[in-house]
């Protein structure tokens, strides 16, 4: 029997119209993709939640895992996809925040502009 696995995607009920600028979407997408990526690929979680606000011209995107963490001793082994979400996050203005401790999960936060 496969373990079952949860996925939280939590966005606004009345997000209205909202316009992002493509180069924010396409990092975004990416930063959310390679995130994604790494929490199935190592984290060993069953669980990721994935929270997206916005108010006015600012977004917030949350993505936590509850697997095993980074422990900073093997940070390095990741440090190719974390330098590349830093990378994209700079690309649009935006600040990217890694949290993470050995059993605790990774959280991702990256706060910024629409547009």
């Amino acid at each position: 029997m496969e373990p079952t696995f949860s996925l939280v995607v939590n966005f606004p009920n009345n997000i209205g119209e909202v316009t992002l600028h493509p180069e924010v979407r396409r990092n975004l997408f990416l930063i959310l993709k390679e995130s994604l990526n790494n929490a199935v690929k190592y984290s060993g979680t069953n669980k990721i939640d994935i929270d997206f606000n916005n108010e006015n011209e600012n977004f917030n995107l949350n993505i936590k895992d509850y697997g095993k963490g980074i422990d900073d001793k093997y940070k390095d082994d990741f440090s190719n996809g974390l330098r590349n979400m830093q990378i994209r996050a700079r690309q649009i203005n935006a600040l990217l925040k890694l949290t993470s401790s050995p059993g605790s999960g990774v959280q991702i936060l990256i706060e910024g502009k629409l547009y």
